[in-house]
């Protein structure tokens, strides 16, 4: 979960946590906006949300006899947004987020005016999983534009007793700033110069493919493969990687530990296997090497 959210960082992307209430999400994301220097703000997602809650609005106003409009930002625009449980809110409201995810701008309905959002801008989402009461399926299009999905697990019973240790008293652990948005920037632009081959690039196509052309083992376990976005979600999660090991280049275990959070939202399978499966079956399926 933290190297999925440092990465989505440096990479400017967004990234979705599905995990039960109470495995720490919303402190995992808090702690690392507060490590980080920039601005950070979040919302709690509620079945009676507006998009206008996340987005702002336009209020009219009378200034000297002419009435016009202007706007009053929402807390979407900042450097890190939280949207906790994203799946508690309506689809109308969920729907609103995809201009900011995908153009990075939000527009508004009465006047069209356009107001950009910071360079560096990453949505956090947790969500509970579907079976919990109450919540909503998110749209394709806006799982799509997640880079990541990071499922978070129960804890073990040693991390179940660190936990009682760190938190059962009030002098609770704090982060303090250690980077700042433009060192995030800055590391974007050199992850973005590590060398990927043409082999590489076939292998991260084939993998992407084979979920929308699957082997005849396959066939039968998928009901929905992967976009394009699958592929460059791969690309720049394992430049990331590789970055993250001190190397100038991507090798296949780069994209290979990457594939599973870009992949597992993005396609559907018959409900006699799980994602996990399908995913770990695909890449023992592809190899770096193209079939002649």
């Amino acid at each position: 979960m933290i190297d999925a959210i440092i990465m989505a960082a440096i990479a400017g992307e967004h990234v979705l946590l599905e995990g039960v209430p109470g495995v720490a999400k919303t402190y995992t994301v808090n702690a690392i906006a507060g490590a980080i220097n920039g601005k950070f703000d979040r919302v709690q997602g509620t079945q009676d949300m507006r998009p206008s809650d996340i987005t702002g609005m336009e209020v009219a106003q009378n200034d000297g006899g002419n009435m016009g409009f202007k706007v009053d930002e929402g807390p979407i625009f900042a450097n890190f947004f939280l949207v906790d449980e994203i799946n508690r809110m309506p689809t109308k409201t969920q729907s609103g987020l995809l201009q900011a995810m995908q153009e990075r701008k939000i527009t508004y309905p009465t006047t069209k005016q356009t107001r950009k959002l910071p360079k560096t801008f990453v949505l956090l989402a947790t969500q509970n999983p579907i079976e919990q009461e109450g919540t909503n399926l998110l749209p394709e299009a806006q799982l799509d534009r997640f880079m990541f999905k990071v499922i978070v697990p129960n804890p073990t019973v040693e991390e179940d007793m660190e936990v009682q240790k760190r938190f059962g008293t009030s002098d609770q652990p704090q982060t303090k700033p250690v980077a700042t948005v433009a060192e995030l920037e800055t590391a974007r632009e050199l992850a973005e110069r590590i060398y990927v081959s043409d082999e590489i690039h076939g292998y991260i196509a084939r993998i992407t493919h084979q979920t929308n052309n699957p082997a005849p083992g396959l066939a039968d376990k998928l009901v929905r493969g992967a976009s394009p976005r699958a592929s460059l979600g791969m690309l720049k999660a394992a430049r990331i990687r590789a970055f993250f090991e001190g190397r100038d280049h991507v090798l296949p275990e780069d994209v290979k530990a990457v594939a599973p959070m870009v992949l597992r939202h993005r396609i559907a399978v018959n409900y006699e296997f799980t994602v996990q499966e399908v995913i770990e079956k695909i890449l023992a399926i592809v190899t770096v090497d193209a079939p002649k």
